[in-house]
């Protein structure tokens, strides 16, 4: 599937550029639990690294495709990124990169499970630093993977 060819790719370009992160999301539960369709890049990142973040993304072939918009349960903000699919040009790539205001935010990236990969090490929130977030956003996707997580503990 080219969503996990690029996934790894960016992943290689984020640990080239010492970004800290941590992957939230669809894949960070196929990690966890099992594999689900998802159609995103969740990427948990620290407000510093913005700039760092759209400059690696543009060079990737990306553009930030909305205004950045806030949760409403969370001091997140979510920077939209995208990019035509090179298997089919209908198709695009898209990129979550959530930014975190919070304490806990920051602490979920320093406490990242670190996982090897033929790109490099991946890091990604823990199960219950995954379950937390899912559950302030609270949709019905979340409360279908929470349940899932909670399965496998």
């Amino acid at each position: 599937m080219e969503l996990y060819r690029e996934f790894f790719s960016i992943i290689k370009s984020l640990n080239e550029a010492g970004l800290a992160y941590s992957v939230v999301g669809g894949i960070a539960l196929a990690f966890h639990a099992q594999p689900r369709f998802t159609r995103y890049i969740d990427i948990l990142a620290k407000p510093a690294d913005l700039p760092r973040y759209q400059e690696l993304f543009n060079d990737l072939g990306y553009t930030e495709l909305t205004e950045p918009w806030a949760f409403k349960n969370t001091e997140i903000t979510m920077h939209r990124f995208g990019k035509r699919s090179t298997e089919d040009d209908q198709d695009l790539i898209l990129i979550d990169l959530l930014i975190g205001h919070e304490a806990k935010h920051a602490a979920i990236i320093e406490q990242s499970i670190i996982d090897a990969s033929p790109a490099g090490n991946v890091h990604l929130a823990t199960r219950e630093d995954l379950i937390w977030m899912q559950r302030i956003r609270g949709s019905k996707q979340d409360e279908a993977d929470i349940e899932k997580l909670e399965e496998r503990e």
